[in-house]
């Protein structure tokens, strides 16, 4: 008698057990299948390429933001045009699946700090943001486990300027969204030394 009823409260708590586990699977794939949609909706939006012309700039500003769906000859995307030292502009291509870049967009000049987040997929239009608040909400609406590569220039970050904050923030939301930088302290670098060199 008592080894049954040891018998029926094992078999319980295995059941109940088994319920609970089967209850979070589903929770979590619930949460997943909404993230995804919203990946889906907000970020996996192609545009129709624009093949790439390169524009000469004032000596006075950094660079200038590529136009939407815009890819170099080899139809990589465009992040950001960079001024060349010796004249003309120079594009950050996409060299991987996923990649950001962070900009101070006066860092050439005397004014403000005005900071420039940009993400970008191989397979979806790239997205531009003026505050850390927005790029970190899109970063955390990207599939688990997505691998990304930070782009900067030559010579000198084109982040230079800005607080250093916004790096924890980003390293943040990325461990929150178990997002992995691949290359945080050592980013996909865009030669501005001259616009004659340069190869996508």
């Amino acid at each position: 008698m008592i080894l049954s009823l040891r018998l029926v409260r094992f078999t319980s708590r295995i059941l109940f057990l088994s319920a609970t586990v089967l209850v979070t699977m589903i929770i979590y794939q619930h949460r997943l299948d909404e993230r995804l949609s919203e990946q889906q909706q907000e970020y996996l939006l192609t545009t129709k390429p624009v093949k790439i012309v390169a524009t000469s700039l004032q000596n006075d500003v950094l660079g200038f933001r590529a136009k939407p769906g815009e890819v170099t000859a080899h139809g990589k995307p465009v992040l950001y045009w960079f001024n060349a030292a010796e004249g003309g502009s120079v594009p950050v291509a996409l060299k991987t699946s996923n990649g950001f870049l962070v900009i101070n967009e006066n860092e050439a000049s005397n004014k403000s700090p005005k900071s420039l987040y940009i993400l970008a997929s191989d397979h979806a239009k790239v997205l531009v943001f003026s505050n850390l608040k927005s790029f970190t909400r899109a970063l955390l609406n990207l599939p688990y486990g997505t691998k990304l590569y930070r782009y900067d220039r030559c010579t000198n970050t084109a982040s230079a300027g800005l607080p250093a904050t916004i790096w924890l923030q980003i390293r943040r939301a990325c461990r929150k969204a178990d997002l992995h930088i691949m290359n945080q302290n050592h980013p996909i670098l865009t030669c501005i030394c001259s616009a004659q060199n340069y190869k996508d």
